[in-house]
């Protein structure tokens, strides 16, 4: 008679937890997982999918990349330029109307 492994639970238990929308406790099924095979690609990008729905998107970046998940890695790189840019708009907008002052004045 065949069973389930251990292995076949977890990924379960995973996709179940994160269909159902409970993203925070199906990472430590995904983790779990990855402990046991470090290699299985779906359990990375299950855990970057729960990171990402968190908005933990630096997190979510480092595993889409491991799970070589091309569209998730996008996004989750968009967010994070995103969160950049808001934390130094302010910076960038100052910068140039310094910089542009100072080549009006050059001009002049």
């Amino acid at each position: 008679m065949f069973r389930p492994t251990e292995f076949a639970d977890l990924v379960h238990e995973a996709l179940y937890l994160y269909q159902n929308g409970d993203y925070e406790a199906s990472k430590g099924p995904w983790e779990e997982v990855i402990r046991l095979n470090g290699l299985f690609d779906f359990a990375y990008q299950g855990l970057g999918e729960a990171l990402y729905k968190e908005e933990q998107y630096s997190e979510a970046l480092t595993a889409f990349r491991q799970a070589k998940y091309i569209t998730g890695y996008s996004n989750a790189f968009w967010e994070v330029r995103n969160l950049w840019m808001r934390e130094h708009i302010m910076t960038l907008i100052l910068s140039l109307s310094d910089r542009c002052s100072r080549q009006s004045l050059w001009i002049l």
